[in-house]
């Protein structure tokens, strides 16, 4: 590229960090949306890194506003799905003709709560896998999967400049250590598989207080996780997904590999449950159920584990409210 590609990412979590910080070892022109410590720290002494692909520690730009950073190339929506309606429209100044904005969250929803902020021309379809967290102040922890997975694609309603600006932004991932980019042609049945998983996952996981590998183990439980991976694929299926057959055993194939391979992996939900912290229970699970109401699809298991967790999840947001 004859210019630096340049990259906005809203929140410098998990996600957002280890995104930022490989786009930055790799030629790109990044700045990060934090606060608190965490920015203080980013500011200071750039942004650390311990990942199974080597550790380091690059420079990146770091602010608490989007309202100084100026158009970019592309804008990577970081923060947690409950979120991001909250922020969409502050990610109006990051925007130029031919910007894309990509989602990383979980669920399916994003991309139109982001399109009723900013015009659905510029938003993509997004999924990531990965595994890391903040690890202290300026400094992201990357312990599983090698080589992260961001999956992104153009969605009906996208800008016909979308697939020029695609190729560039594949351009500016090529040769990124510990990242991968796919550009997919259906990136809206990509999503809808990744929440197949994560409904079953999470929603098992968190009403048991079990590791995967603890539910996996458990013949009951499994085959609980097994229908709600069924239910969940009814309910895309209604909704138009493109899903092969057998994509509900795919999903818990991976499953029960993931129980092999790390048995004592928990979802993010469970964790931010237990933690006392505000969860995405309603963009996770609540989003199915939604879809499934539009399309007359009864899902008895997951609205059972919706509503047990539900308690919950109020008593969470109950909590953060009053101490704010």
């Amino acid at each position: 590229m004859s210019e630096p590609y340049r990259v906005c990412v809203y929140a410098a979590g998990g996600v957002g960090g280890y995104l930022a910080a490989r786009l930055a070892q790799n030629g790109c022109d990044v700045t990060v949306i934090a606060r608190g410590a965490h920015l203080k720290a980013i500011q200071e002494s750039g942004l650390k890194v311990t990942s199974l692909a080597g550790d380091f520690t690059v420079s990146v730009k770091a602010t608490d506003t989007t309202a100084n950073v100026g158009p970019v190339d592309l804008v990577i929506v970081g923060c947690k799905a409950w979120q991001v309606e909250g922020i969409a429209p502050c990610l109006k100044p990051l925007l130029g003709p031919e910007t894309l904005v990509a989602p990383t969250q979980n669920g399916i929803e994003a991309p139109e709560k982001l399109a009723a902020a900013l015009g659905k021309e510029h938003i993509l379809g997004g999924y990531i896998r990965i595994q890391a967290l903040v690890k202290g102040p300026g400094h992201i922890d990357h312990d599983g999967l090698v080589v992260a997975e961001f999956g992104t694609g153009a969605l009906p309603g996208s800008g016909s400049f979308c697939t020029r600006q695609l190729e560039r932004m594949a351009q500016a991932f090529e040769g990124a250590v510990g990242l991968s980019l796919i550009v997919e042609e259906d990136i809206w049945m990509k999503m809808w598989k990744k929440l197949l998983g994560i409904v079953a996952y999470s929603g098992v996981c968190t009403a048991s207080r079990g590791t995967i590998g603890e539910v996996m183990g458990c013949h009951e439980s499994a085959m609980l996780l097994r229908e709600c991976l069924l239910e969940t694929q009814k309910v895309a299926i209604a909704n138009g997904v493109a899903f092969a057959e057998d994509t509900a055993d795919q999903v818990f194939a991976d499953l029960k590999g993931l129980a092999a391979n790390s048995p004592l992996n928990t979802p993010s939900l469970m964790r931010d449950m237990l933690a006392g912290r505000v969860s995405e229970l309603d963009d996770q699970l609540g989003a199915v159920l939604r879809v499934a109401k539009c399309h007359g699809v009864d899902i008895p298991r997951v609205e059972t584990l919706y509503a047990t967790l539900l308690v919950q999840d109020r008593r969470n947001r109950d909590a953060c409210s009053a101490s704010k």
